[in-house]
């Protein structure tokens, strides 16, 4: 069902003999315009960096998101990562298209001449990218203890994140789904839904809220709508639709109840 990251890696440098080098222009700016991902095999930790072609950035290193623009300065060859409170800059060394995917090689945090790979096509509407800010504002940890109406809105959010996973999917034609980065209350199943289990949500979940006993209500406010829900579809053959089809109808349902 999930593609590991080890295996896209290997992939990635399998590629490299055959791949298209080219020289970093002006005209590699729409190129930049990608999801892109690295993974420390030792530590078994991925990392997402995604650009969007309205200058709009989001970031998931280390588990930590941030989202802000960026820009790129060819003259520079630099990347130029604007956060809320910082600003970084990345030095781009080459752009390589290769024929399983293409990748980029720069400087970036610590790192040192560190090869990313493009996680997935751009989409059309890339304002539905899963990682796109506006979809990710489940992630955004409070400065105070939400109410209940808040946090059912923050469940609605990341129902939300999730359905635009599986469309991504959908629209990429994939048979395969990467829920590295969306860790949380929603269990998939092969054309299924269900709820994790208190002992196995995980710490990334609980760092999005307030306290962990936020995170808990929030799970008992997910488990109830989902429990009310009724679901009597039938299989379409894709367990990525089915489970799509699922969760837009849960979003409806907690975006009915939070209209009252």
């Amino acid at each position: 069902m999930f593609k590991p990251i080890k295996t896209i890696i290997l992939l990635i440098f399998l590629q490299t003999l055959t791949s298209c080098e080219e020289v970093i222009t002006k005209r590699t700016e729409q190129k930049l315009a990608k999801n892109w991902g690295f993974g420390d095999l030792q530590e078994s930790r991925n990392n997402l960096l995604c650009l969007f072609p309205d200058g709009k950035l989001t970031e998931i290193y280390n588990n930590i998101y941030q989202e802000g623009e960026w820009e790129f300065i060819p003259e520079k060859k630099q990347i130029v990562l604007h956060y809320k409170n910082t600003i970084d800059t990345v030095k781009v060394y080459r752009y390589q298209r290769g024929e399983i995917t293409n990748y980029l090689k720069m400087d970036y945090k610590e790192y040192t001449r560190l090869e990313f790979y493009e996680t997935a096509p751009m989409m059309e509407d890339y304002k539905k990218d899963p990682y796109y800010p506006t979809n990710n504002k489940w992630r955004v940890k409070p400065e105070r203890e939400q109410t209940k109406k808040e946090l059912k809105e923050k469940v609605r959010q990341f129902v939300q994140h999730n359905i635009y996973i599986l469309n991504a999917a959908l629209k990429r034609k994939s048979t395969t789904v990467n829920f590295t980065y969306a860790q949380g209350v929603i269990k998939i199943y092969d054309g299924g839904i269900g709820v994790t289990k208190i002992e196995d949500l995980s710490d990334d979940w609980k760092e999005h809220f307030y306290n962990e006993e936020q995170a808990l209500q929030a799970r008992e406010i997910y488990q109830k709508y989902l429990k009310n829900l009724g679901f009597k579809g039938k299989s379409s053959g894709s367990w990525i639709k089915d489970d799509h089809d699922i969760l837009s109808l849960l979003l409806k349902r907690i975006e009915r109840d939070l209209e009252r």
